[in-house]
């Protein structure tokens, strides 16, 4: 059905009927009262006889329901609402109502949808006596399809576990074509920024995106990203429902997506990360997350006065983005900030009492508050330094008082040895990751960082490559290797990640593990098994630095530190005692 045309002379309402010029009230002759409908007979007059309820071309605008009055019903099968319709399918044939004496379909106990409804909330609430007696009273009326919405009102605890999203299939099931994307350049303001609640989709019917060429372009990078990778059906599934759902709740349709939108998608168990792998490989992303160690400061610092939060703010902001003017200044990582501030806390603690901006801080006020140890001490000067180099490079405050301090240089830890037990016990564990992980540090004594950016490339014929060095492998080494290469061949075969070492999060990246994960496999520190070769190699070569250097990588400096423990009387008496309990444990 085509719109109907508009009346010229007002502009508002369509002509009277379809051989007309005007509407009934610009009308300038004849009656100028509309007749009512002639399918319904409601006086809301539309055009061709009928009513805006009827006829297909009106506007939807929200009514009520014919039969429960619920409000927020859109012009949908005939004015009836999806729960009416179903209770006439579940209860054929019509009757009088034996509380409200309407005509309508009746269930068992011969009452209406909308009696059934109060009788039922009367009924979970034993302690009204009168409950019975006022079903014939008034009705309590209600949105349309608020009963699925309630179960959202559920407490967190109570709520059944979140369904996987699912969309109906509509096009076929060809490949899609990869064309170049080309982002909006304008943006289509918004009256409110409420957060989108994506729960609702779980019961709503989710449109068609507005730009269908790029929903399939962006499908065409998700299958090319997943054949790359090695994601699963299920996977590169997921995904593309996830693009679909945000590109159909798009404000600008065609702009960039934000990574924080599609964090969102959490609520709908749908992938986020791989969601953004395919929208960063497509040009299509807006990262606008807030970096972890960020909200990490401003979760410590939340108890401190406003200026010395701001203060700390601008550091940390500097910290992990750098800065392009003078003073200019490369970004740290994020392990340097955290603890950098973790060691000045204390300091700043003991100043939110008596100072309310870290420009009134002196230097007598630092030395105060400098710890006794000689470590704990220069690790919060250390602290203190770098914000306020900082500071006075961005003239937040006056002078640095850490100027020309020295406290000292932190004390070395002496390196020690591992119970043999426990090494004996990483070799011959019967998990072929942990077995791997720990035979390559324990015969080869690799950096922990080493072990976590090893490729599947690096083992060649017996040997490992590793910074420009090879390294042969030990027998033991050689055969944890093979056991983890066909574990991980038979577990993740489709997998692109070039690291050799992987877990169920980075098999469908190419990202390498983290080695907090390594130290869960282990059981154990892996910086503490590299110690305990190094530790054992000075030993038995009687302290030769030159020799740990070209074995492990080591400085001089480095090499010292471990070379210093052969005449140590404290770890020989260590090893003496351990050398007995190993000849024990054989005998």
């Amino acid at each position: 059905m085509t719109a109907p045309r508009i009346c010229p002379t007002c502009g508002l309402r369509p002509v009277a009927h379809r051989k007309a010029k005007y509407c009934y009230n610009c009308r300038t002759r004849g009656s100028h009262t509309p007749p009512p409908c002639r399918r319904c007979g409601s006086l809301d007059y539309y055009t061709a006889g009928l009513c805006r309820r009827c006829h297909k071309g009106a506007p939807p605008l929200p009514d009520s329901c014919q039969r429960c009055d619920s409000w927020g019903l859109f012009k949908s099968a005939g004015g009836i609402c999806a729960a009416c319709l179903d209770w006439a399918r579940r209860h054929p044939g019509e009757a009088e109502c034996a509380s409200c004496t309407r005509i309508t379909s009746l269930n068992t106990e011969g009452q209406c949808r909308l009696c059934w409804r109060r009788s039922r909330s009367w009924a979970r609430d034993p302690s009204d006596p009168d409950r019975l007696e006022a079903i014939s009273g008034g009705h309590q009326l209600f949105f349309n399809g608020m009963e699925q919405r309630l179960a959202l009102m559920v407490p967190p605890h109570r709520r059944p576990p979140p369904q996987h999203f699912r969309t109906r299939r509509t096009r076929s099931r060809r490949r899609p074509v990869l064309r170049p994307i080309t982002a909006a350049t304008h943006r289509q303001l918004v009256l409110f920024d409420i957060r989108r609640d994506y729960a609702r989709v779980r019961t709503l019917t989710v449109p068609e995106p507005v730009l269908p060429e790029l929903l399939e372009s962006l499908e065409a990078n998700c299958l090319q990203l997943g054949e790359q990778r090695g994601w699963t059906g299920d996977t590169t599934g997921a995904v593309n429902r996830a693009l679909k759902l945000l590109l159909a709740t798009q404000d600008t349709p065609g702009a960039p997506i934000e990574a924080g939108a599609v964090a969102l998608l959490r609520e709908l168990a749908l992938p986020v990360q791989p969601t953004i792998d395919v929208l960063d490989h497509a040009d299509f992303l807006t990262d606008n997350r807030t970096p972890a160690v960020i909200t990490w400061v401003e979760r410590k610092t939340a108890h401190l006065p406003a200026k010395i939060r701001s203060e700390i703010a601008e550091w940390a902001d500097i910290m992990q983005n750098g800065s392009t003017v003078v003073p200019r200044r490369y970004p740290r990582s994020h392990r340097t900030t955290r603890n950098h501030l973790y060691a000045a806390m204390p300091a700043l603690d003991s100043w939110a009492t008596t100072r309310k901006s870290l420009r009134e801080v002196t230097r007598e006020d630092v030395v105060a508050v400098l710890p006794v140890g000689v470590t704990d001490r220069s690790e919060m000067l250390s602290g203190l330094r770098s914000i306020y180099q900082v500071l006075h490079g961005r003239k937040r405050v006056f002078t640095n008082p850490t100027t020309r301090m020295k406290v000292g240089m932190p004390a070395t830890r002496t390196p020690v040895s591992m119970d043999v037990p426990v090494l004996r016990h990483l070799v011959s564990d019967s998990d072929p990751t942990r077995a791997a992980c720990g035979t390559l540090l324990i015969f080869h004594g690799l950096r922990p960082l080493q072990l976590r950016r090893l490729s599947v490339t690096d083992v060649i014929d017996g040997r490992l490559a590793i910074e420009g060095r090879k390294i042969l492998l030990a027998p033991h080494a050689r055969a944890a290797l093979n056991g983890y290469l066909a574990y991980r061949e038979q577990k993740w075969p489709k997998s692109g990640n070039p690291h050799l070492f992987i877990n169920q999060a980075t098999a469908g990246r190419l990202t390498p593990v983290t080695g907090k994960w390594i130290n869960k496999v282990l059981g154990t520190s892996a910086q503490a098994l590299r110690e305990d070769r190094i530790l054992d190699e000075a030993h038995a070569s009687e302290g030769d630095a030159r020799r740990l250097a070209d074995l492990f990588g080591l400085t001089v400096n480095a090499a010292q530190r471990y070379t210093a423990t052969v005449d140590h009387v404290s770890f020989a008496e260590h090893q003496r005692r351990q050398g007995q309990s190993t000849e024990s444990t054989d005998s």
